[in-house]
């Protein structure tokens, strides 16, 4: 698979993607014009304020994060966290173009613990998993390269306003929540994470812990976002 940085002109200036594969959902969108999860970055762009801080956890090619730098302004940033090897390669030319100075990129995973060092394996695309951002931290692959961890509240300045959090980390979201703790309980801003059934298998999590930590955190369900229902939006009490 060639993952050789190719360069798109868009309506939000250039993107960098890898040339392959041609079925990745992200880089598609990139190509036609079109926004990714249109749900997602219209509720974001809804709560995200100038001067402020978004939290971009899994920010794949950064269409997302390059959207809302634009809505925070100069005087405000974007967190991105992004830990995959190959999607680097390409998001780090993206966020290199002129005028992206107020998107910070941190290399890391966003999970519950920092410094931990766990297995990522290699992307391998089928029928099943077409895009970049299928593939994700798998504890059970401890051959594969490794990638490290950070929590968000290790990265977020104690006088950083935080006006948006999204967190697709793809099966690890409970733990990127868990790790922004203290950032969320001082901001109280809204956060939309994804649940994936399927893929919490693998930690032996379930919509319950998911509940449990809303219901902690003394927030509540805004509403679902997309057509499969994955995208939660969650709010203050």
């Amino acid at each position: 698979m060639d993952a050789t940085p190719l360069r798109l002109d868009t309506p939000w200036g250039p993107f960098w993607v890898p040339r392959e594969p041609d079925t990745d959902h992200l880089a598609r969108c990139l190509r036609e014009g079109k926004v990714y999860d249109e749900g997602v970055v219209g509720a974001a762009m809804e709560y995200a304020r100038p001067g402020t801080t978004v939290i971009d956890l899994g920010a794949c090619f950064g269409q997302f994060s390059v959207i809302l730098a634009d809505k925070v302004g100069p005087s405000g940033r974007v967190r991105a966290f992004e830990c995959q090897p190959a999607v680097l390669g390409s998001l780090r030319r993206t966020l290199a173009e002129p005028g992206r100075e107020n998107i910070l990129l941190e290399e890391r995973a966003a999970y519950d613990v920092t410094g931990l060092v766990l297995p990522f394996p290699e992307a391998a695309f089928d029928d099943r998993y077409v895009s970049w951002g299928c593939f994700h931290i798998d504890p059970r692959q401890s051959l594969a390269p490794k990638v490290t961890t950070v929590r968000v509240d290790d990265v977020i300045g104690p006088d950083e306003e935080v006006s948006f959090i999204k967190v697709d980390v793809n099966t690890c979201d409970l733990q990127a929540m868990r790790g922004a703790l203290f950032t969320v309980l001082r901001c109280r801003c809204p956060v939309l994470y994804e649940y994936e059934p399927l893929s919490q298998e693998l930690w032996g999590l379930g919509l319950s812990d998911y509940d449990d930590f809303v219901g902690g955190i003394n927030y509540r369900l805004e509403r679902l976002i997309g057509g499969a229902g994955h995208n939660f939006l969650i709010v203050p009490r």
